[in-house]
């Protein structure tokens, strides 16, 4: 029996049971961390100084208006900003940097045919400790450029993030004389088109708006037409593929009977992978086919469930805003904590430092804070600098562990957000396939699944994100040991590169099979209630024994899903491009143009994929709720069928 004869309202009798809390354990912890990570937060905040990261070194690490030696000279300026277009791996430019007073208001290009002594002492920039007015002969300074100790030129500035950065047009006899290699132009160049390309997205902000709203329009259109064009696309997806193989082994083939080609043993092993790849995809089709009917039969149903709670399809809305929020946390975290000055202190190197004495009271012994100005200024060996002590920078000893805390805290708390999403879905979708008259569905249903996760199940997505959490962080652990090993040149580490490399592989695929368990276990317990272990062990149960069913569902919404985001993906952009090319002033060489069209690219993948990966999850949630109906029910009217007729149909085939 299904729902045709309407005299009762069938209810499972998991639902009439009281839910109890899950993995409480886990959700305590979960807490504890947080607040540590939050007390983190708190000190780095306090102790950091943020503005100092804004203010720069110059070429000696003295940082500009802070340091005794530049005080006063709280603006850095670069001998030839066009080596700042390839960066080192610190990130730095390579070219001399000083601390000076303002930017340069003028141009100016040395030229010792051209200037005088005057006008040379007048303009040119070098660093801190050489005294121009000391230098009496062009022929000095010019040396002085050769030695990288003055620049040959600058142009007029402005101070952007208290860096000297070029303002205005750059003069001909600069650019020929200085930049040949037009590196400066590429400098100015990706500044000028920052500014174009904001204002283009400023001026564009509302076709923007209205063709995202558009996406979002086709997004639900595409959920709402696949109920009845799953299976077409689904058949014509395995027909053009299998068509595409057997045309290439007959190419293929036809190429290796070319026996003067020196590629004719290669052709024909294509020519006969491509033609058994082909046959046994179309030999599975032939003997799976009721299960690809069932596969899409599921996605018609999941569509219906998505469209009677349509809220659910902007609940994603909300977890992307709190990732955003995370992930400013954490970056303002790290940039804090870098921001935390490391303390100088005195470190004896020989003879226990007795022959360096100290004068005005400085206290000299190990592990004392210092300054290194004072430090210079007054302690002195036979006259001359220190070398039995030292005044050096050491970083805090908790920094690293504080790094770590941020890192773990941020990973785990995404992953968190994530499971926490997947089950608030999943009770949602759920609830929808177990009320047995569809039409009665409670209108707060999407609130009810957001009730019953944060009343009943946070532990249970704190164990489930724990675990995701420890294999992505010993992931990012041997991303970090192979960065330093590939900067090694020690031949030995070609070994550990290897291993490091397989140990990744199986990393990543053990994180994409444990965030397949727990998605399932996050199913079962929106459904009946129990911890993450319980129903991961029931919900991998449920799909060992319909291992067919599970593997041809799969694939078959793997393929429909991504074929659909990139369908729509590619509609709304090529309409897109349609309705600004028709703008006069639109340009298909300047990229300025085409910042639109690659901005809508993006949002609309962007949304398709917020959609598509609510619809997957319906999509799991319906067909475990089919799975579990089949096996607790046979269709009586003591045990009536929950899914729809057309389900039952085929599930008595």
């Amino acid at each position: 029996m299904t729902r045709d004869v309407r005299r009762s309202r069938p209810t499972p009798e998991w639902r009439g049971k009281k839910r109890s809390c899950t993995d409480l354990l886990c959700l305590f912890l979960f807490f504890i961390f947080m607040i540590c990570w939050i007390g983190v937060g708190y000190f780095a905040i306090k102790k950091g100084n943020f503005d100092a990261i804004f203010k720069p070194k110059d070429s000696n690490g003295r940082k500009c208006g802070i340091d005794n030696d530049v005080l006063d000279k709280p603006i850095l300026a670069f001998f030839d900003l066009s080596k700042c277009v390839n960066l080192n791996l610190k990130f730095k430019c390579n070219t001399p940097q000083v601390c000076v007073k303002e930017c340069p208001s003028e141009n100016w290009i040395f030229d010792k045919n051209k200037s005088n002594i005057d006008d040379i002492r007048k303009h040119i920039i070098c660093k801190n400790n050489i005294d121009v007015s000391k230098i009496q002969t062009i022929e000095a300074y010019e040396k002085l450029i050769k030695e990288d100790s003055c620049a040959s030129w600058y142009l007029k500035s402005k101070p952007i993030l208290r860096r000297c950065i070029p303002d205005g047009k750059i003069p001909k006899e600069i650019v020929d004389q200085t930049i040949k290699d037009t590196a400066l132009k590429h400098v100015k160049s990706v500044i000028g088109k920052s500014g174009k390309i904001f204002d283009k997205i400023i001026n564009t902000k509302w076709q923007l708006l209205s063709i995202m709203v558009g996406s979002v329009t086709l997004c639900l259109f595409t959920i709402v037409v696949l109920q009845w064009i799953a299976l077409p696309c689904v058949c014509l997806s395995i027909t053009v593929l299998v068509g595409a193989l057997g045309y290439l082994s007959y190419h293929s083939f036809k190429q290796s009977k070319d026996e003067y080609s020196d590629h004719h043993k290669y052709w024909l092993c294509l020519a006969i992978a491509a033609g058994v790849i082909g046959a046994i995809i179309a030999l599975l089709t032939c003997c799976l086919f009721d299960r690809v009917r069932l596969a899409c039969k599921i996605i018609k149903e999941a569509s219906k469930a998505v469209m009677s709670t349509i809220s659910s399809l902007f609940f994603p809305i909300f977890p992307y805003i709190l990732y955003t929020i995370i992930a400013v946390y954490m970056f303002l975290i790290f940039v804090q904590l870098y921001s935390i000055d490391e303390e100088f202190k005195i470190q004896i190197r020989k003879n226990d430092g007795k022959s360096c004495i100290c004068s005005n009271g400085i206290n000299d012994t190990s592990g004392a804070l210092c300054s290194p100005y004072e430090f210079k200024q007054n302690c002195l060996e036979n006259g001359k600098e220190c070398l039995s002590k030292r005044c050096v920078s050491m970083e805090p000893w908790y920094i690293p562990y504080f790094y770590g805390i941020n890192l773990i805290g941020a990973i785990w708390l995404l992953c968190f957000i994530s499971a926490v999403g997947q089950l608030i879905l999943a009770s949602t979708f759920s609830s929808w396939y177990w009320t047995f008259y569809k039409d009665e569905l409670d209108f707060f249903i999407l609130l009810n699944g957001i009730w019953i996760t944060f009343r009943y199940h946070l532990g249970t997505a704190a164990f489930g994100s724990f675990i995701i959490t420890i294999v992505r962080c010993i992931r990012y652990f041997l991303t970090f040991l192979q960065k330093k090993a590939l900067s090694s040149e020690n031949p030995a580490e070609g070994f550990f590169k290897v291993c490091c490399c397989c140990a990744q592989c199986c990393l990543s695929m053990l994180e994409r099979l444990l965030k397949f368990i727990t998605m399932n276990a996050y199913i079962m317990c929106a459904i009946y209630g129990k911890g993450l272990c319980t129903s991961a062990s029931n919900g991998l149960a449920l799909l060992a024994r319909n291992i067919a069913r599970t593997v041809v569902l799969n694939n078959v919404v793997g393929c429909i899903l991504f074929v659909g985001k990139v369908l729509i993906t590619l509609v709304v952009s090529g309409l897109t491009w349609w309705y600004f090319s028709k703008d006069p002033h639109f340009d298909n060489e300047d990229f300025i143009s085409w910042v639109p069209i690659l901005v809508v690219f993006l949002g609309t993948y962007f949304v398709a994929d917020m959609f598509f990966d609510v619809y997957e999850m319906a999509i799991d949630t319906i067909f475990l709720c089919y799975l579990q109906d089949c096996e607790i029910n046979d269709g009586s009217q003591e045990k009536p069928y929950f899914m729809t007729t057309g389900l039952a149909k085929l599930f008595k085939h």
